[in-house]
């Protein structure tokens, strides 16, 4: 019996010892890591996995625990440690741990939502030379420079939602390093518009797919000449809360065979939707509400494709005309033209959309 409790105790003692003075600079306050107190055995404790073979703690997955106090730096003891999300906690660090920058075999970092990392993001996350997957998606902090990233060389997920790049006037370069990225969220970051001589360190060959730019400085102007490298897999844009003011340029978007999913709501948009838009075939959504959008929203339609389109939202515009026929648009489930000034009757075709879920025409005059 001695024997068999002892195979069954996988805990490296140095690991365990680690994780329990961890769990110490913690408020556990939903008792979240009550298991750790419970058992001995550190591999069977909540949100802690051990290599099967070696018994290595590779992986701590803490995320939306509750959990306040101090990211202890007894984490370091974790040689062989390559997963680590800690998101949607309250610690009360002022800033991201230096330290963390030296857990290098991290192939995953998620710190995403820990609001009081309020101080500048340290740069020694570039050492982190293994990364696939990093977010720091509203966290509070701040950059002056983005050079770090450039040390990322593998990482494929890039969050930076909120993080202030005011002062990144880098950003495009450090970005345009990163040649396996395929997903990149830099929404709410203050970041200045692109300078045409930027332009030269886009790497085209970057497998980029999901892009947002949102609730930034930019221009489209700007942009187009950036995101255009990237025509063949883009698959999503969300440009929404950008200074666009004017229409949406004819060849903007032409060449965009994948994009499944384009925002350009609040962005002063002008005039109506240009032809090339009726090119994006496998479009599944589109939101272009809170624009300054004029025309007949027959001539409208005309120009965006029904293969795939699934939600349409054209609210508070300034579209004009009759409610056209819509069911060339089998597929859609969300449709809303609210707050525009259109007339006439509504044609009992929309009710009869086979996967309609949702049909705004609040205050359509």
């Amino acid at each position: 019996m001695i024997i068999g409790h002892c195979l069954q105790m996988r805990c490296l003692e140095r690991e365990g010892a680690a994780l329990v003075k961890f769990r110490d600079q913690l408020v556990d306050d939903d008792d979240r890591l009550s298991s750790w107190s419970r058992q001995k055995d550190c591999c069977k404790w909540e949100g802690v996995h051990c290599h099967n073979i070696t018994n290595h703690v590779t992986r701590l997955d803490l995320w939306n625990s509750s959990l306040r106090g101090n990211i202890s730096s007894s984490l370091l003891e974790l040689h062989r440690l390559n997963y680590l999300d800690l998101s949607f906690n309250n610690f009360e660090d002022a800033r991201i741990p230096e330290f963390i920058g030296s857990l290098t075999e991290l192939r995953y970092l998620n710190l995403a939502s820990n609001y009081n990392f309020k101080g500048q993001i340290p740069r020694n996350l570039g050492n982190l030379s293994k990364l696939l997957y990093l977010d720091l998606n509203y966290i509070g902090g701040y950059s002056e420079n983005l050079d770090w990233l450039s040390r990322l060389h593998s990482l494929r997920y890039l969050g930076l939602n909120s993080v202030n790049l005011s002062m990144a006037t880098d950003w495009l370069p450090a970005i345009s390093k990163l040649t396996f990225i395929e997903e990149l969220h830099l929404g709410f970051c203050e970041l200045a518009d692109i300078v045409p001589s930027s332009l030269p360190y886009v790497n085209a060959s970057t497998p980029l797919a999901i892009l947002d730019l949102s609730f930034n400085n930019l221009t489209l102007a700007s942009t187009i000449p950036w995101f255009s490298n990237f025509s063949k897999v883009l698959s999503s844009i969300d440009l929404s809360l950008n200074y666009i003011f004017g229409p949406i340029p004819d060849d903007a978007f032409k060449d965009m065979k994948s994009l499944s999913y384009l925002h350009l709501s609040d962005c002063g948009i002008e005039g109506g939707i240009p032809k090339s838009l009726g090119n994006l075939t496998t479009l599944i959504s589109l939101t272009l509400f809170e624009n300054d959008m004029t025309g007949h929203l027959s001539e409208i339609m005309m120009n965006i494709s029904e293969n795939k389109l699934h939600l349409l939202d054209l609210s508070s515009n300034n579209i004009t005309g009759p409610f056209p026929n819509f069911s060339r648009f089998s597929l859609l489930k969300t449709l809303d033209f609210s707050y525009n000034h259109l007339n006439g009757s509504i044609p009992k075709g929309y009710l009869q959309l086979p996967h309609l879920v949702t049909l705004d025409l609040t205050s359509t005059k």
